[in-house]
């Protein structure tokens, strides 16, 4: 329509629309109501879609939180279950190292015992060498008899002395060496454990 046709038309319903009022108005109305009709419609379409957004994104959020929540869980089990293995490592560690001393200690009580018993011989060998060193030197009819004598029996004495000294030396790094070697052995576990471990 050209707009001469156009103004033609709005003359002809402003003269009808003059020509009759209560016409004008009920067609107003009956507009107003399509319009409202319309618009209700739309509104409706509109909230449901809303609606169906905003159920997928609460369902959406309901899920993450769902998943977040078995993701801490998760972990939390895995942290609990590695705190749990760190003390029962830590004690057996303590189990085994305390069974290391034990054995060191026994091993260095029974080596103590030895050595005991070794100074003991030791000490009555001597007793018995130094009685049967007066009864020699007592018996000796000359003081150069007697000077040789005395010179053997002393150099015997060094020799005992020295030979029971290092009778003592080997017993005691004897002892030395088994009283450490459980508490070596468990330090070689510990650092393999700990080597694994790292």
């Amino acid at each position: 329509m050209s707009s001469e046709e156009n103004i033609k038309a709005s003359a002809g319903e402003a003269s009808k629309a003059t020509a009759n009022p209560a016409h004008t108005a009920d067609k107003a109305i009956r507009d107003a109501e399509n319009t409202a009709e319309t618009v209700r419609k739309a509104t409706r379409k509109v909230a449901k879609k809303n609606a169906k957004t905003v159920k997928k994104a609460a369902n959406k959020a309901v899920d993450t939180g769902e998943y977040i929540q078995s993701k801490a869980k998760e972990k939390t089990m895995q942290n609990q279950d590695y705190f749990q293995n760190i003390t029962q490592q830590v004690a057996n560690s303590n189990k085994e190292y305390m069974e290391a001393w034990v054995q060191s200690g026994t091993k260095f009580f029974k080596n103590m015992e030895e050595c005991s018993k070794a100074v003991m011989g030791m000490t009555q060998d001597a007793g018995q060498k130094s009685t049967e060193a007066m009864k020699t030197l007592m018996a000796c009819k000359t003081l150069n008899e007697f000077t040789e004598t005395q010179t053997k029996l002393a150099q015997q004495g060094f020799d005992d002395m020295v030979e029971n000294t290092s009778k003592l030396t080997e017993m005691s790094i004897r002892c030395a060496t088994e009283c450490a070697e459980p508490l070596n052995d468990q330090m070689t576990k510990a650092m393999k454990k700990a080597n694994k471990a790292a």
